[in-house]
């Protein structure tokens, strides 16, 4: 049977835990969440490097001048099937929460100024090169980074999270104070919307334009008005029809405990209305994440027959107990250069190609309106009492930035979400499907990229260090053979292939780490590497964050 993740499936029926109405509130911009150290968590502060930097220079240039291509590695280690479903059950509505999750914590996107390009060549022989063009590349730009580093090998470059790395509302509320004032009411304590009746309502237009993300759909490489788009909190909602569906869920959550508080706290005002719903909101999106949404995504599994999670139950590093004590002001809740670029891209080997529906539309390629796909069991392995049947579904490649036609319209908010429990997510291994390794949407001057291509590029803009070198600064021991990266033995004709790409050394350090990392991918999930960084980075999160939903002391 398909896990159900069903986190908000309940948001209508459950209501948060109850908390003291008498509190201080997340600080939009993280700046004294921490009053010993005000500055961790706070917005545009640095990556961590929980490894050392290396910089071909030592100092700015990109790590990995002597690797291969990664349009190369990315044929070699990410190419494959559509068609394979998850081992464990997971499903599509696991893979987008976590994609949302993500653009809750760190954002890492956006080019320096002037911009930096770190272009890809693109091979004679490539899919993007059919004349077999000498000087094809494709273009990549480098994040943006604290222009007070970078000037010697004692202060290496470092890149800047645009955003806080707490849980503290940012997909729901917006990046900062003006963009909350910006979508919020300012009446009843709600968020600005269409309609009354919350469960068809959805956030008002962007009438004031505020600046989302907004490429050109690769469907029609047309750039349209970004005031087509709804006022979400999240500047990247409108990327595809499942974030944006997410996103509609957690505002209609937001006006519904609104609601709930002023019918039950008629004298309370709009301000008192709406931060005691923030908070509630908060709180469930923290409990989900961390007790729902993460146990699922690294396959770790409760030792007792109580069906709920719970943090001590999580084996980390060597089995160590980790329950939750309460808040550390001396934990660094930053986000770090390795679970950016690499760990927590572990997730793109899970997206699916679409997500089922009951509608008929078409392909990658197709320009017209219509933005979906047939879909068989052979995608993803629908049955229904062991009968095969036919579905159709939301092809991922062609909804790109255009999610007004599928969420608005059809199929709607509540067969989306059907869908996305019901579709198994992409199996658990190296493989990307082609919808986000060839047909991710791009700029309009290279409207289609290679997802797997970019992640190598990212971690040597970033200044990754290699393979072994990020095993040993997590305290995991080196993998002295190719041979050994994944304990189960599984994808050792692509690791041979790789070994050979990377000239054949006799252990993997130069092996860059979202390859290395994916590599030892087991059906049960990430592997020991990736696994590790993701858990540590999640711990420091919640211990790190003075306003986490169980912290009973703020103060």
């Amino acid at each position: 049977m398909i896990r159900c993740f069903t986190g908000f499936l309940l948001l209508f029926v459950c209501f948060s835990p109850v908390i003291s109405d008498e509190f201080e509130r997340h600080p939009n911009d993280g700046w004294y969440n921490n009053l010993v150290h005000p500055e961790w968590g706070a917005v545009d502060t640095h990556l961590l490097r929980l490894s050392p930097a290396d910089y071909s220079d030592g100092v700015y240039e990109p790590a990995g001048k002597a690797r291969p291509n990664p349009f190369t590695i990315s044929q070699i280690a990410f190419s494959g099937s559509n068609r394979l479903g998850s081992a464990r059950n997971r499903n599509a509505l696991l893979v987008f929460f976590g994609q949302q999750l993500v653009e809750e914590i760190m954002d890492v996107q956006r080019p320096g100024c002037p911009i930096e390009f770190f272009n890809i060549p693109v091979p004679k022989d490539h899919t993007y090169n059919p004349d077999g063009k000498e000087n094809l590349e494709m273009p990549f730009r480098r994040a943006r980074y604290d222009q007070r580093t970078g000037f010697s090998p004692n202060n290496p470059r470092q890149q800047l999270n645009e955003i806080t790395p707490y849980m503290d509302g940012t997909l729901v509320y917006g990046p900062g104070k003006a963009v909350e004032d910006a979508i919020r009411l300012f009446k009843d304590g709600l968020l600005k919307t269409t309609s009354q009746n919350i469960k068809e309502s959805f956030p008002a237009e962007n009438s004031i334009r505020l600046p989302y993300a907004n490429p050109p759909s690769p469907r029609d490489h047309v750039l349209r008005p970004v005031s087509r788009f709804r006022l979400y909190g999240n500047p990247r909602s409108h990327e595809n029809p499942f974030l944006v569906t997410l996103s509609t869920v957690w505002f209609r959550y937001h006006n519904y405990v609104a609601s709930r508080l002023k019918r039950k706290n008629p004298s309370w005002d709009d301000e008192a209305l709406f931060l005691a719903a923030r908070k509630r909101v908060i709180g469930q999106y923290q409990k989900i994440a961390m007790y729902e949404w993460l146990p699922s995504f690294l396959e770790i599994k409760p030792r007792s027959s109580v069906p709920t999670f719970n943090m001590a139950d999580y084996p980390y590093k060597g089995g160590g107990k980790n329950v939750y004590k309460g808040y550390s002001p001396n934990v660094h809740p930053g986000i770090s250069s390795e679970f950016q670029a690499a760990a927590m891209r572990f997730g793109h080997t899970l997206v699916p190609a679409g997500v089922k529906t009951k509608r008929i539309r078409t392909s990658c390629f197709d320009s017209r309106r219509p933005v979906q796909a047939r879909f068989t069991n052979k995608a993803n392995g629908f049955r229904n009492n062991q009968t095969e049947i036919n579905v159709t579904g939301i092809r991922l490649c062609n909804s790109y930035w255009v999610p007004e036609e599928t969420v608005e319209e059809e199929p709607g908010v509540d067969e989306i979400v059907r869908g996305m429990v019901y579709t198994r997510s992409a199996r658990e291994d190296n493989i990307l499907v082609s919808d986000i390794r060839e047909n991710l949407f791009g700029p309009l001057d290279w409207s289609r990229r290679d997802l797997g291509a970019l992640n190598i590029q990212r971690g040597r803009d970033l200044g990754l260090p290699g393979y072994n070198a990020v095993r040993e600064a997590y305290g995991l021991p080196r993998i002295d053979r190719w041979e050994d990266i994944n304990k189960k033995g599984f994808f050792s004709g692509v690791i041979k292939n790789l070994k050979s790409l990377y000239g054949n050394t006799s252990a993997p350090d130069e092996l860059d780490l979202f390859p290395g990392g994916l590599l030892e991918t087991t059906n049960d999930g990430p592997g020991e590497l990736f696994r590790t960084i993701i858990l540590d980075q999640f711990l420091r999160i919640r211990h790190g964050d003075r306003f986490w939903y169980e912290n009973e002391n703020t103060g």
